[in-house]
């Protein structure tokens, strides 16, 4: 064959290296190894001196003797041209090849059927004979590249061309290679891909069906198979159709084939609303701990009984095996034409009773005509002209015995087969006979080639030295014919099948009523148009085999009430458990993801499904606070209204005249007032009220601190010196800084009605919000400044004596206020809002200022009345009168026209007076303790003589008494009279 010398080799000369390296390392093991022949390459026997070699036994013979290498191993025919072919003829296991595939085998022989009928046609390529060199790929993505070297190394002369490129104009001993079939998996495909587009060496598979090869860097792949995008949507539209929302999925990790085709069904199942709870991936390298570990995954989620395999033949049936090794059943497996077709299925009795009801998609193909009788006749004693190693090694498998006679040493048999041994109907090779897409490859091959020739019905014009692959590789993509697959075989410029796709549905059913055989029978099919359409029964995994069985349900978690709320399950979605609401939620719908809360003033219900109004609950009498605000105001009133009683009974008597500078009353009515506003709060509120409340609450506390005021300032000046209308100025200013103040703080933030729902307590707080803290605590502090004011003022008459020294119960009485109000100003701050604790504090601040005056001024004017008898004296209240202005003014104008020396006279006379007054007093007070003194003396020697008294008496009596018993108990006396 010529193919073009390219003007300039397009790769660096490490890859040269590496690839004459390889070259001549290839032909060293063709020279040393047997590739099998036919024609000039003669077949080792076993009598010849190749089979002395342990290695060459176990290479031909399948057995134990030596390690099988797939790279020597060949079924070679020569013709004028010839295909390479890529076939998975042995099973792979851990990275290593282990026993023949009859799968692989019956593949094989598709594409030897195929050319053999192309060399039987006239049609096409006439006069030309094509033969075939197959290799085994050992499902093994790396083995298909070692084998796809052999083909590299046999049709190519890496010697220089004039330009010093390379060229690829060699012939060897089997023909001219036009292209290569296969290999059967799309992660092996992409392997070796990548090879034959760097030596631009077309290829065409039958069943690699992965995007991934549709990429413009795989340009000299083709396919006579749908893509995977068909098939995901394929099993996403299966899932759909039974209703099956919630499945675990499987698939291989290879880029090509697994991952690829996993996450194209993830795509197509979230439009159809499908949620995958599970997913893991698989291999051929997983050991059984990680095939028991899937196991154990799969468990976990007991109601998932659908699982989607997106996964090739090798690991999947390895996995099927550790589930039949565990008799783990009742799973409904949805699964790809990779492992779906595998005559494993129906085989193996143990994986037949796992996959029971699978559902497995293959492209639709047909039956060809006269495939099953050709592989009936096959033989290695007969009817080839060509020896096949892979046949010997089957043969020998399926009958167990040795086809030669080989050394015993290395027989994996005891016995050795004669001439007239044959397979049985039911032998694994005959099953699954759909080969169509295999003759469909070799024919698009066959087509391009006769169509590079030139030929006729009769006979081809070209020169064979003449074909260029590249133009093969055109010529390839532009055949147009019906397959026989059934497809319309017509590639697109990337190599796939543009006719669409059509897939056929299979179910893996009893093979009759009763039977444990198992058999794969087609019940629909999908396409594009029509989608999924079922045309025969389902037989669904059963235990009894007499039953069909029913669809079986797949879910992951059972529907949560109203009243509950999902957690996700791990890391999927569609698995969750159901757990109630908290407390103070609620959801109002099944499989609620999220509980939510009820409004402000709402509490969720028993069952936790809806909210339900709650109860206004209001300042009033009958609660907590209420009553203690009343057990505390009730004795204030009763206090106040007795003094004031005691005041009226004594009005004459010098500590009523002289008791708070004439405000007694006054002090006791403003007392009182605190006592009945602090019920201020058992009003209904709204807005209005709350208003109101706010403005008259702490009314008669500043009217109380007034008075106070007035009353410390007349201390200070005395009585005749302060005149009404200096009381009433002052009075006025404090009642218009209140004023001012109150202002302030509606206008900062007007009091309004407050609702404060309380989930615990399962009741609404009724109340009024006083506004921001900055404009209540300036009303506050207004009160505190009074007192301040007070405080100042009364300091100086603390030590006066006048009054029975009212300045300084004025005095302490600002302190104790002082200290009152700071502590009820940080408790209000400091509780916040809420459940009425801001209005009772307010409220007992108020009464307790009611308290202040009654015990720090009025009770120490009861004790005087108690225990100081000149308190009680009886004055001329005329006496005490203020002294009018005119009064004063005489007074002062008297005193001025008086010399200072008069004046210090008087002065002095009036202190002698006093302090003689204070004498008297002194001596007074002195004679009547001295008088009780001895009062009390006087009463002590009287009872000490009466104890003297009695005490005689009593030893009398005791004389008297021993006289009698004396009398009495001696008879001998004589009797004398007392």
């Amino acid at each position: 064959m010529n193919l073009n010398c390219p003007t300039r080799f397009p790769h660096p000369p490490r890859f040269i290296t590496s690839v004459i390296f390889t070259y001549f390392l290839l032909i060293t093991e063709n020279l040393l190894f047997v590739h099998g022949a036919s024609g000039d390459l003669p077949i080792s026997t076993p009598g010849d001196p190749a089979w002395q070699d342990p290695e060459l036994a176990g290479l031909w013979l399948g057995s134990d003797a030596a390690p099988y290498d797939p790279a020597r191993a060949s079924f070679n025919r020569k013709g004028d041209f010839y295909l390479g072919g890529l076939f998975d003829m042995h099973s792979e296991r851990y990275g290593e090849c282990q026993k023949i595939n009859p799968r692989g085998v019956q593949w094989m022989y598709a594409m030897v059927y195929a050319i053999e009928r192309i060399n039987a046609r006239q049609d096409l390529l006439p006069n030309i004979t094509l033969g075939f060199q197959i290799k085994d790929t050992c499902a093994n993505p790396n083995v298909a590249v070692t084998s796809s070297l052999d083909f590299i190394t046999s049709s190519s002369n890496l010697g220089a061309c004039d330009n010093n490129s390379m060229s690829f104009n060699a012939v060897d001993s089997l023909g001219r290679l036009v292209a290569v079939v296969g290999p059967a998996t799309s992660n092996a495909a992409v392997s070796v891909a990548s090879l034959f587009q760097l030596f631009k060496l077309p290829e065409i598979s039958y069943s690699a069906t992965s995007e991934l090869l549709s990429e413009t860097r795989y340009s000299f792949f083709t396919r006579v198979v749908p893509s995977d995008s068909y098939q995901a949507a394929a099993l996403a539209d299966i899932v759909s159709h039974f209703g099956w929302s919630v499945v675990a999925t499987l698939y291989t990790d290879d880029l090509a084939y697994g991952l690829a085709g996993q996450e194209r069904f993830l795509q197509h199942a979230a439009e159809k609303g499908i949620c995958v709870a599970y997913e893991n991936k698989i291999s051929s390298s997983s050991t059984l701990e990680d095939l028991l570990e899937i196991l154990e995954d799969l468990r976990g989620y007991p109601n998932v009984k659908v699982i989607v395999a997106f996964a090739n033949e090798s690991p999947m049936l390895k996995l099927l095996e550790v589930f039949a090794e565990q008799n783990v059943t009742g799973y409904t497996w949805i699964g790809t034409d990779a492992w779906t077709a595998s005559p494993a299925l129906t085989a193996d009795p143990g994986i037949a009773k796992v996959t029971q009801g699978m559902l497995g998609l293959r492209y639709s193909t047909r039956e060809v005509v006269g495939f099953l009788d050709y592989l009936q006749s096959l033989s290695p004693w007969e009817g080839t002209s060509y020896q096949d190693p892979f046949l010997l090694e089957y043969w020998e498998q399926a009958l167990a015995c040795h086809v030669f006679e080989i050394p015993r040493e290395y027989r994996a048999y005891s016995e050795t087969c004669v001439a007239n041994e044959t397979l049985t109907e039911s032998d694994t090779l005959f099953a699954g006979k759909f080969v169509s897409t295999i003759l469909d490859a070799v024919e698009v091959v066959a087509m391009a080639l006769h169509a590079a020739l030139k030929c006729d019905e009769s006979q081809c014009e070209g020169k064979s030295d003449e074909v260029d692959r590249e133009e093969i590789l055109a010529l390839m993509k532009n055949v147009n014919f019906t397959g026989a697959s059934g497809y319309n075989i017509e590639l697109t410029d990337g190599g796939n099948l543009g006719s669409g796709a059509t897939y056929d549905v299979f179910n893996l059913k009893p093979s009759n009523s009763c039977a444990s055989e198992m058999m794969v029978e087609k019940i629909g099919f999908w396409n594009q148009k029509e989608g999924f359409r079922i045309r025969d029964n389902i037989s669904w995994h059963s235990k009894n085999s007499c039953y069909v069985g029913t669809i079986p349900s797949s879910f992951c978690s059972a529907s949560c009430r109203p009243g509950q709320r999902r957690i996700p399950k791990g890391l999927s979605e569609c698995c969750w458990e159901c757990v109630d609401c908290l407390e103070g939620h609620y959801s109002d719908q099944e499989d609620a993801l999220t509980c939510s809360n009820c409004s402000g003033e709402e509490i969720v219900n028993t069952d936790r499904t809806g909210c339900v109004q709650l109860p206004d609950l209001y300042f009033t009498p009958s609660s907590p606070f209420g009553i203690a605000v009343i057990i505390l105001s009730v004795p204030g009133i009763l206090l106040s209204v007795a003094i004031a009683a005691i005041f009226r009974h004594r009005r004459h008597t010098q500590v009523v005249v002289r008791a708070c500078a004439g405000h007694s009353y006054a002090i006791l009515s403003c007392a009182i007032f605190c006592f009945i506003f602090s019920w201020l709060p058992f009003l209904p509120s709204n807005n209005i009220v709350c208003a109101i409340k706010a403005c008259l609450q702490l009314l008669p506390v500043t009217l109380l601190q007034g008075i106070l005021l007035i009353t410390a300032y007349i201390t200070k000046k005395g009585r005749r010196y302060v005149q009404l209308r200096n009381k009433v100025f002052i009075g006025a200013g404090i009642l218009a800084l209140f004023c001012v103040f109150t202002a302030i703080w509606f206008a900062v933030d007007l009091p309004k009605l407050s609702r404060i729902p309380d989930p615990e307590a399962k009741i609404v707080y009724v109340d009024c919000q006083d506004g921001e803290v900055l404009a209540l605590a300036l009303s506050f502090l207004y009160s505190v400044f009074l007192d301040a004011v007070g405080l100042c003022m009364a300091y100086r008459t603390r030590a006066k004596e006048e009054n029975f020294r009212e300045g300084k119960f004025v005095f302490f009485t600002f302190i104790v206020h002082i200290m009152l109000w700071v502590a009820t100003l940080g408790v209000y701050l400091a509780i916040g809002g809420g459940k009425h604790f801001q209005s009772f504090i307010l409220a007992e601040g108020v009464t307790f200022t009611g308290y202040v005056p009654l015990f720090m001024l009025f009770v120490p004017k009861l004790y005087l009345m108690k225990t100081k008898p000149y308190a009680n004296e009886k004055m001329d209240a005329k006496a005490k009168r203020k002294v009018r202005g005119k009064r004063i003014a005489k007074v002062k104008s008297r005193k001025a026209r008086l010399s200072p020396e008069v004046l210090s006279s008087r002065r002095a006379l009036l202190d002698n007076c006093n302090r003689a007054l204070e004498s008297i007093r002194g001596e007074r007070t002195q004679s009547v303790r001295f008088v009780k003194i001895c009062s009390e003396r006087l009463e002590e020697m009287k009872a000490r003589h009466r104890r003297r008294v009695d005490a005689k008496k009593s030893q009398l009596g005791d004389c008297l008494k021993r006289k009698v018993h004396l009398i009495i108990s001696s008879p001998t006396l004589p009797s004398t009279s007392l």
